[in-house]
């Protein structure tokens, strides 16, 4: 069934095309349909059935607040579904919703969601943490319009799905620091000489005490090749190069967009620092790089009408081809992804 992979992906494709900014709206049927894929599957990502056993036996020791509930709530209505159900709903709302406020273009952003590996597809395996990293990416929104309160509110419930979203009250931070660009270059540098000397599993021990410290330790344990991260490292670094060397462009078109372009950058930086540890890297790193689907519909509007018109299609191709690759490389493994299935037809 690898054919239900494409159907959304080449529907959402026409949307784009057709749609123009002030008839957003249409892609609200895309989200229904997202919402119904993910909800809706059985045995689809690494961890289903892991989830299935932790909702069937109520194994919540280890689990935050809010998916506690959860799974309570399923084990008493005797409905395993309903797990991804309600993590579905909240992501794919949340993206949805952040989309909507802050992007020029939101479906370009949705087309962005879709199409990158580490987006979509990740929130079918890696339930609770897409759904803390959608809450914290709705929460860049309160950020913007200066709501503070509602920006921690949405935090601390991101917090109850994932205790990673703590890296997050940093943002606000960041949204009032300004910085030249010549300082994202030295960080990004930095950040790969570091990646390059490769002494930084050390940083667990700096980390005693803190929070973060059974997750970190967790991942460090693992030492998986998680995520299919070995390349995407070098595709999503000349992304952010992209990015910053278009930062004045990008923030003439929003006024928003140097920090979008500085938060994208830290997520780069993260993810260098932290390349001993694949899964580690690209799950912290991920809070950050969401920001690529507010950036990239910002290449649509660019002064320079030569760029404003290849850009877009460079941007559209590369995802398509990353995409259909993503797709085919699982249907060659048999595994993860595939084959899709229903779970009221099992």
């Amino acid at each position: 069934m690898i054919f239900l992979y494409l159907v959304p992906y080449v529907f959402l494709l026409l949307i784009a095309i057709i749609n123009n900014r002030q008839r957003g709206r249409y892609t609200d049927l895309l989200y229904i349909i997202l919402f119904l894929f993910s909800a809706l599957r059985y045995d689809v990502g690494y961890d289903y059935l892991s989830y299935s056993n932790i909702v069937e036996n109520q194994l919540t020791y280890n689990m935050e607040p809010i998916q506690t509930l959860i799974i309570n709530l399923c084990a008493r209505t005797h409905s395993v579904q309903l797990f991804f159900v309600v993590n579905s709903l909240v992501t794919i709302f949340a993206i949805r919703e952040a989309n909507r406020r802050m992007s020029i273009i939101p479906s370009i952003s949705l087309f962005v969601f879709l199409a990158w590996p580490l987006f979509f597809l990740r929130t079918l395996s890696i339930v609770r943490f897409w759904t803390a990293v959608s809450l914290v990416y709705l929460g860049i929104s309160m950020l913007r319009n200066n709501k503070l309160i509602l920006y921690f509110f949405l935090n601390i419930i991101a917090l109850g799905f994932h205790t990673s979203a703590i890296i997050c009250f940093i943002f606000p931070v960041l949204f009032r620091i300004r910085y030249s660009n010549k300082i994202n270059y030295i960080l990004l540098a930095a950040s790969i000489v570091i990646s390059l000397v490769g002494s930084v599993p050390q940083v667990g021990t700096w980390l005693e005490g803190n929070i973060f410290m059974d997750a970190f330790n967790h991942y460090i344990d693992k030492q998986e090749n998680a995520d299919g991260f070995t390349k995407l490292p070098y595709i999503i670094l000349i992304a952010d190069l992209i990015f910053l060397k278009y930062r004045r462009e990008i923030t003439m078109i929003d006024e928003k967009g140097e920090m979008y372009v500085n938060i994208h950058n830290i997520g780069c930086c993260i993810m260098f620092v932290l390349s001993f540890n694949s899964t580690l890297s690209s799950r912290l790193s991920l809070y950050f790089l969401v920001s690529s689907m507010l950036l990239i519909p910002l290449f649509f509007s660019l002064p320079n009408q030569k760029k404003r018109l290849w850009y877009p299609y460079i941007f559209i191709s590369f995802f398509m081809y990353v995409f259909s690759l993503t797709i085919y490389n699982y249907s060659l493994k048999g595994y993860e992804f595939l084959p899709y299935r229903l779970f009221f037809l099992q």
